[in-house]
């Protein structure tokens, strides 16, 4: 019996996408956890003291598991015959930059989640950051 064996590079798509989704589920659950640890309330929605960009994720973050889906479409086209050769490597690079990106972007949204640092510069932080790291 002939177990059909797949290629090297479908294994790396299908590990670097499960990363990517893994780090958006994981840093929208995260997100969620640091704004319901300092008091966000479901109830009052959009609106200060907390950053957009945290309220986003926490209300629509699983929406961004569209970036995975299409990063995993892109890289299994590049694999095609009739796709250019160097797409593949282009692919593979946009793929674990984008988990080393999403990570730290996680990072951030939870670290700042009271300010609007994204959109003065800081200037309305109150407190350190995440675990006392300054971003």
């Amino acid at each position: 019996m002939d177990i059909p064996r797949t290629s090297p590079a479908h294994w790396a798509i299908f590990i670097i996408g499960l990363l990517q989704v893994g780090v958006v589920l994981g840093g929208t659950l995260f997100v969620s956890g640091v704004m319901r640890a300092n008091g966000y309330e479901t109830s009052r929605g959009f609106g200060a003291p907390y950053s957009g960009a945290a309220v986003f994720v926490r209300h629509y973050g699983l929406s961004l598991l569209i970036l995975p889906a299409a990063w995993i479409a892109g890289s299994i086209y590049s694999g095609r015959e009739t796709a250019p050769r160097y797409l593949r490597r282009v692919f593979l690079v946009i793929g674990v930059v984008a988990v080393l990106v999403g990570i730290f972007a996680y990072l951030r949204c939870a670290g700042n989640c009271y300010s609007w640092s994204g959109f003065d510069g800081g200037a309305t932080r109150s407190h350190g950051g995440l675990f006392g790291f300054p971003f």
